[in-house]
């Protein structure tokens, strides 16, 4: 019997499904951040600060509340730690379930196919890391249930011309036209001298050196007044958008979560080259582009809140 895709990704399921549950395990050996309640390290540590007090001022009683205190802080510091590493574990499950469902769109209804990616969207919006796992977990058993739909007779295989036509309304090419000008056109908004300023060195100076040797090579050329960020690398658009301040200050209402934003523009890296240079895309492939450049283009033109 064949292996089919929903066999190959019911396989890497259980791997993911792990994964949820370790991170369910660690966080449930953790007290929650909100626990008041004393604990053992809490009573240690106002005992140590009532005797230090004691001895430098004759009382236990300030040396107990501190004591006390900082174990209890020290508690929340640790939780909130661990919460954060959850948070980025659990953002890469949901981008590899959701490479899985896509994987597989061929292979299951398109009733259970909406179903679980509206999940992974819904997950996506959860604040705690026990309630995302959970998700994961549900979302897992959903496709791990999932029947193979009834197989369709095949298609006659695409001529290179009708492949190229039928990806012509998602054309990569004006997206990252579109996702370059916003990119620009937000950071300029902002600063002025945003190029030197809040484009990451290294795409900086690649970015200047392409524009400098394509000077030399065409010197002719009526297209040599580009900006730098024209030769700019499509990889480091998410670096770009990432970026601590970038995203904290501009990009973060537009995209919500920073590891989706740079999942997906990293898959569509590769389908760049493979479209750069006149290669057939595959089925995933293909499924990706539609997807990712419809979301990213509706994150862009849907606009941010007002802050």
């Amino acid at each position: 019997m064949d292996t089919t895709a929903l066999d190959s990704s019911k396989s890497r399921l259980r791997s993911l499904r792990l994964e949820a549950e370790s991170i369910l395990a660690l966080l449930a050996g953790q007290p929650s951040s909100s626990d008041t309640r004393t604990t053992a390290s809490d009573l240690v540590a106002s005992e140590l600060g009532g005797a230090f007090t004691d001895y430098l001022f004759g009382t236990r009683r300030l040396g107990r509340i501190v004591g006390r205190k900082f174990s209890q802080q020290s508690r929340r510091n640790q939780r909130a730690q661990l919460e954060s590493s959850a948070s980025s574990r659990i953002s890469s499950v949901l981008a590899q379930l959701e490479n899985e469902v896509i994987a597989v769109k061929g292979e299951i209804d398109a009733r259970t196919f909406r179903s679980v990616r509206s999940a992974i969207g819904r997950a996506r919006t959860l604040s705690k890391a026990s309630s995302a796992a959970r998700a994961c977990l549900r979302i897992v058993g959903h496709l791990e249930q999932a029947k193979p739909q009834a197989r369709r007779a095949p298609k006659p295989p695409f001529k290179r011309s009708e492949r190229v036509s039928s990806l012509g309304r998602f054309d990569l090419r004006a997206f990252e036209q579109e996702l370059r000008q916003f990119i620009a056109g937000q950071l300029s908004a902002r600063l002025p001298d945003w190029w030197e300023k809040r484009i990451p060195q290294l795409a900086r100076e690649q970015a200047e050196r392409r524009m400098r040797q394509r000077d030399r090579t065409w010197p002719w050329s009526k297209n040599n007044d580009h900006a730098p960020i024209h030769f700019v690398d499509f990889k480091d658009y998410a670096g770009i958008i990432t970026e601590d301040r970038n995203w904290e200050e501009i990009f973060k209402p537009y995209f919500g979560d920073k590891e989706v934003i740079r999942v997906k523009l990293r898959e569509l890296e590769p389908i760049r080259i493979d479209l750069a240079h006149a290669r057939d895309l595959s089925r995933t492939d293909e499924v990706k582009l539609r997807l990712y450049v419809g979301e990213i283009t509706q994150m862009i033109r849907g606009g941010a809140p007002p802050s």
